[in-house]
């Protein structure tokens, strides 16, 4: 299976999103947070997980294996 941080990424680009717009729309200042969670080096919470998933308009469970 895909690494959950390889995912993340996928779908934010299928997106035509940046690391910065996912996390003002996440509500955080900077963009580390995100590239940490893409990176592998951090897992998002369960409701951050939910969030994105929302705003890369995919299902859940996409980000629920890890």
């Amino acid at each position: 299976m895909t690494p959950l941080g390889q995912r993340l990424r996928e779908a934010r680009l299928r997106k035509g999103l940046t690391l910065q717009e996912v996390a003002g729309a996440l509500g955080y200042k900077y963009r580390t947070v995100v590239h940490s969670w893409e990176k592998g080096h951090r897992v998002p919470k369960l409701e951050n997980r939910k969030r994105l998933a929302e705003l890369y308009e995919v299902d859940i469970t996409e980000f629920l294996d890890d």
